[in-house]
């Protein structure tokens, strides 16, 4: 009782601000806390029949007469039960708007996540008070976009502490007084339960720690930090340095334990994918079988605090792309500079250039790019735009590994200006080099750029052949010319992409004399995201004992 009091006590904070622009003062009058769920109303993932079910059952703990004690206007269920809707199960209350005074259907039901549940109390109560959500249609006609940071945002990120209420919400609530829709609230209730007077943290109500508890186990503690109130700081999920893992891979990875397997019986680990995934489903869990085309979405929300990408600030919240800062706090502005220094104003580093318009047969080195450099940018364009030129960008370690802890942004070699591109620190040196094998006929056009610390010493390097027995030689005659690929034929499901294959000269022209045993696929399959598909769940019994009845069932559409 002392949890839902302190709930209480917070939401009717939140209703005495100015903002709201009348005197709404939230009482309680009666707490029932139900032990057994056969004697409460039946509650479910579907929050919609939760609320209806929860209505129709508090009817009889009400007493008619305005003037018994224990009569209430309004309703609530805190409960446990993770709602769902039709595509997630982000909802966190249910209530039908402006049915306060009305008997019959004046209730809503809250997911209680600890404390923070205040803050959905107080949403819900205000559709009970017949506000919508401040991305509705009139809302934004009348007052234009209201942001995500007020009360009755459909979802808000954190509280604008001076004005709680958006002007839109604080209209309608005076509508709806105006009206004498909310008479039942007149008078006033002669025996009311008294809410605590201290905020939670304040004095020996509930610690930060035990705060933790309720919502996460009796496992965890609070993590102290010195951010400002108002803003998230994420702790622990930023890109990992050097070998480790990225937090989007470590829920990935937890489902290798369930193991799935091919057809022929061989065990699959699960990365992450990005490649195919829409912008508004980067907060899924998809993942990808390691080596093969096959993917999964695991979770319809990746864990809070995750990156929406692997080049992006941004991180998932609820299921939301929210913008954040280099600093890893949400709503921050603040971004890398050109020397990779968050917020930073670019004097730390220095902008190191150059090109090569000359090679020979091999691997010829370009540029060692020192541990430490950024925004790294290397270009090599095709000869009269031929594709396929005969010049390659490659990569090197010292030792000759793969590059580790950072993202290379590769155009690939299809196109007349292959583009290589890195913009986080790397972590450690890295030669560029050139594959040529046939620089006699087609010259290479390399040009780079990027920036190092002022304090990192560097020096050009003229061009060098690397001898190599793979190299092969070329066939100075004709060769298969390769166009883009097309747009997938299907938008989701199984489609397929076509490009052109012509044979050309060395001067671009139109030929016969390539090898028709070697011509490249013009066709190819496609399409890696799924159509949307139905759910159905369960057929209800029979609305009749006997006779000619119904039977129902939910259908959901699910959207990948």
């Amino acid at each position: 009782q002392n949890h839902v009091l302190t709930l209480m006590s917070m939401a009717a904070r939140i209703y005495k601000h100015p903002s709201l622009k009348n005197s709404i003062n939230l009482v309680v009058v009666k707490v029932l806390v139900v032990d057994e769920a056969a004697a409460g109303p039946e509650v479910s993932d579907n929050g919609g029949l939760t609320l209806r079910n929860f209505c129709s059952w508090q009817q009889r703990f009400n007493p008619p007469s305005d003037r018994h004690p224990e009569h209430y206007d309004t309703a609530i269920l805190l409960t446990r039960q993770d709602f769902c809707g039709h595509q997630s199960c982000d909802t966190l209350g249910v209530a039908d708007i402006g049915t306060m005074c009305d008997r019959n259907k004046s209730c809503s039901v809250i997911e209680d996540e600890g404390l923070q549940a205040a803050y959905t109390l107080a949403h819900e109560l205000g559709h009970v008070l017949s506000m919508p959500h401040d991305d509705s249609k009139t809302c934004e006609r009348l007052f234009g976009p209201l942001g995500k940071h007020h009360m009755m945002a459909p979802l808000f990120i954190h509280l604008n502490k001076t004005q709680p209420w958006s002007p839109c919400s604080a209209m309608y609530l005076t509508e709806f007084l105006d009206g004498g829709h909310g008479d039942c609230l007149l008078d006033a209730p002669a025996d009311p339960l008294s809410l605590p007077a201290e905020l939670p943290g304040q004095g020996a109500l509930y610690s930060l720690d035990q705060q933790c508890q309720q919502i996460f186990g009796k496992d965890f503690q609070h993590c102290p930090t010195t951010v400002p109130a108002g803003f998230l700081r994420l702790l622990g999920h930023v890109s990992p340095f050097l070998s480790g893992k990225s937090f989007r891979e470590q829920q990935c990875e937890k489902y290798n334990s369930y193991n799935f397997t091919d057809l022929e019986g061989n065990r699959l680990e699960w990365v992450p994918k990005y490649a195919g995934v829409s912008p508004r489903d980067r907060c899924k869990l998809f993942c990808r079988a390691r080596g093969r085309s096959e993917f999964k979405v695991f979770e319809a929300k990746v864990i809070d605090g995750t990156l929406c990408g692997p080049e992006t600030l941004s991180i998932c919240v609820h299921g939301q792309c929210i913008k954040a800062g280099c600093d890893h706090v949400v709503g921050s502005s603040k971004k890398l500079d050109k020397c990779g220094v968050c917020g930073g104003n670019g004097s730390t580093c220095r902008k190191i250039s150059g090109s090569l318009n000359r090679s020979k047969y091999g691997y010829n080195d370009i540029v060692t790019i020192p541990a430490g450099a950024t925004n790294i940018d290397i270009k090599q364009r095709s000869h009269r735009g031929v594709r396929h030129d005969g010049n390659y960008l490659a990569l090197r370690t010292l030792e000759g590994n793969l590059v580790k802890g950072t993202i290379l942004k590769y155009s690939g070699s299809l196109r007349t200006l292959e583009r290589l591109q890195s913009f986080r620190q790397l972590p450690e040196p890295l030669t560029v080099q050139l594959l040529t094998i046939a620089s006699e006929i087609f010259p290479p056009k390399v040009k780079y750029t990027f920036f190092i610390p002022k304090d990192v010493p560097f020096s050009k390097q003229k061009g060098k052949e690397k001898k190599s027995a793979n190299v092969i030689r070329p066939m100075l005659t004709s060769q298969w010319v390769l166009g883009d690929w097309s747009e997938c034929s299907k938008t989701c499901g199984s489609g397929w992409q076509r490009r052109t294959v012509d044979c050309r000269d060395v001067e671009g022209q139109t030929s016969s004399a390539c090898d028709r045993a070697l011509k490249p696929e013009d066709i190819k399959p496609c399409g890696d995201v799924p159509c949307p598909l139905w759910r159905l769940g369960p057929w209800s019994p029979c609305s009749q004992t006997c006779g000619e009845g119904v039977r129902t069932r939910n259908a959901s559409c699910i959207d990948y």
